[in-house]
């Protein structure tokens, strides 16, 4: 038996296929399709397997600033980034070897996007984390070392 086997490019595919959870597929196919939608109805056509860096940073400008919800609102801080995200994830998908966060083309569709999520943080449309609301813990820490101590020495010693 060899202790190395010769993969093919389709099995190393399929590996890399199958390390993307289906969240994600789906999360990047709807931010797709909201993106292109949103370019159909700007009468901005886009197709993102060719169009030029210029012309998609051009329309993600526009986006950024205008996407909502589908009843008016506009999105949460993390649903923009995450749409940023799920773009450059397709694109990658493409093999188009445009970088939506380091491309200088689109330093100004990253500053309306942070302009965007700054307005709306000083707008107050922004709620506080819930990393800030959490109640403290109510067992003390000096608790909380002896438990796991003691859990650490009964584990060990059997």
């Amino acid at each position: 038996m060899k202790r190395f086997g010769k993969s093919t490019e389709e099995e190393r595919d399929a590996v890399l296929e199958a390390a993307t959870p289906v969240a994600t597929k789906r999360a990047t196919a709807t931010w797709v399709r909201a993106l292109l939608e949103y370019c159909k109805t700007s009468k901005k056509p886009l197709d993102l397997s060719a169009c030029s860096s210029e012309e998609l940073a051009s329309c993600l400008e526009c986006f950024y600033v205008d996407a909502r919800q589908k009843n008016g609102t506009k999105y949460k801080r993390a649903s923009y980034l995450a749409a940023r995200s799920a773009f450059q994830r397709h694109l990658n998908s493409l093999d188009r070897g445009i970088n939506l966060f380091q491309d200088k083309a689109f330093m100004k569709s990253n500053a309306m996007l942070n302009a965007t999520l700054k307005a709306k943080k000083l707008g107050g449309q922004e709620k506080r984390s819930r990393c800030s609301t959490r109640k403290p813990s109510t067992m003390k820490t000096g608790t909380k070392l002896k438990r796991i101590s003691r859990i650490f020495l009964q584990r060990t010693i059997q």
